[in-house]
């Protein structure tokens, strides 16, 4: 089928098999490990420039500020591909079996609305900064850059969502799995 069928909805974090799907998660990989080094290598010559030689990168906040923002983002794709988001089990115990299947399904689409909603938000705020033509305060750059490119992030995180809605669909219990969906029936049989 498609490409998105090559990712793993195990929470392993495994790499996909080929294709754009694979590419896609080795460049924010990387990506992700950039803006990192980014962020320590700003943050320490800002450091040493300010106590050391009283002389601090002018714009610091603004740089960390706005790697911070794309570091978030470039994550977003790979933690909902894991599902690795930020869980409240508050009510972890209280479904099993049907109930615990229609949670999954339903959280999964209520994550993909939430998705959808921050992609559709930022990309109209971006077009309204391109309008305005916003820029950054020290750099003279276009602000809706970053900001489209965290509403195309945000897209892509909805668009991982709908194979996962589908995988959690179609793994509901069996007749007589009343415990576990993921788990299949025949490990609850009677030896």
């Amino acid at each position: 089928m498609g490409d998105l069928d090559d990712f793993s909805f195990s929470g392993t974090g495994s790499l996909p098999a080929s294709g754009p799907a694979r590419w896609m998660v080795i460049g924010l990989t990387v990506a992700i490990a950039v803006l990192v080094f980014a962020l320590m290598a700003v943050t320490f010559i800002d450091v040493v420039g300010r106590y050391f030689f009283d002389a601090p990168i002018p714009g610091t906040f603004e740089v960390v500020s706005f790697l911070l923002a794309i570091l978030v983002f470039s994550g977003l794709p790979l933690v909902t591909r894991d599902e690795r988001h930020i869980t409240v089990t508050l009510m972890e115990g209280l479904f099993k079996g049907w109930g615990l299947w229609f949670q999954k399904v339903v959280v999964a689409m209520a994550s993909a609305a939430v998705l959808g909603f921050i992609a559709e938000r930022l990309w109209r705020t971006a077009g309204d900064m391109a309008e305005m033509e916003t820029l950054l305060e020290y750099f003279d750059v276009p602000f809706a850059y970053f900001v489209y490119f965290m509403a195309i992030l945000s897209f892509l995180s909805f668009l991982l969502m709908l194979p996962l809605i589908w995988h959690h669909a179609k793994n509901r219990p069996r007749r007589g799995n009343f415990d576990d969906p993921a788990r299949p029936a025949s490990r609850w049989k009677s030896e």
